[in-house]
């Protein structure tokens, strides 16, 4: 399997458990795969859709500067040298597209697919939590029938957003890193 089709059962991944999950609280429709092609055709779009949304929305971590410099310095720190770029957001950029131009990123794509999923999926994670313990009748039914305990999904919840975002950072520092090793390696190579 090439790149590009693993990218594409990410993405699909992504719009279709967003688009879902948003489906499931919204309408409270839920079916199983051989129900209804249409659905999970409009779980796509609305994945789609809050995709969208969301990119268009700040992202503290996305090239934050703090993870930038930090995984630059541990780069620095691991191989013994310095590197020829600062741990600014513009030597990043280009050392992210020097190493798209020769080819070189790796599983930087997929690691980057799977932040996009985590930043999907947690703020909706976070608005089940919100309606479970505000009370919303439909959706408090629905986890009772289907977990039993209220209480054991909202503390789960809970936990699982926590976990979601210490994992989202983990990934974008190793994404921001690989940046720099490949950044550093392929100017040794070049040199």
């Amino acid at each position: 399997m090439n790149l590009l089709s693993n990218l594409s059962i990410y993405d699909t991944l992504t719009m279709m458990v967003s688009g879902y999950l948003w489906l499931l609280l919204v309408t409270g429709i839920q079916t199983t795969l051989s129900n209804n092609i249409l659905f999970f055709i409009a779980c796509y779009i609305v994945g789609l859709v809050y995709h969208r949304i969301i990119d268009q929305l700040p992202d503290c971590l996305r090239n934050n500067k703090r993870i930038l410099k930090n995984s630059h310095n541990e780069i620095e720190k691991e191989s013994h040298k310095n590197l020829d770029l600062s741990a600014t957001k513009n030597n990043y950029y280009k050392a992210y597209y020097c190493l798209m131009q020769k080819n070189c990123l790796g599983n930087i794509p997929i690691l980057e697919a799977q932040v996009a999923f985590i930043r999907n999926v947690t703020p909706i994670l976070a608005v089940y939590l919100v309606a479970l313990c505000s009370g919303c009748k439909e959706l408090c039914n629905t986890i009772r029938a289907t977990f039993g305990n209220l209480c054991t999904v909202c503390i789960a919840l809970f936990l699982i957003i926590i976990v979601l975002i210490f994992i989202r950072y983990a990934i974008q520092f190793k994404i921001c890193k690989l940046v720099w090793e490949g950044t550093m390696y392929i100017n040794k190579v070049l040199q």
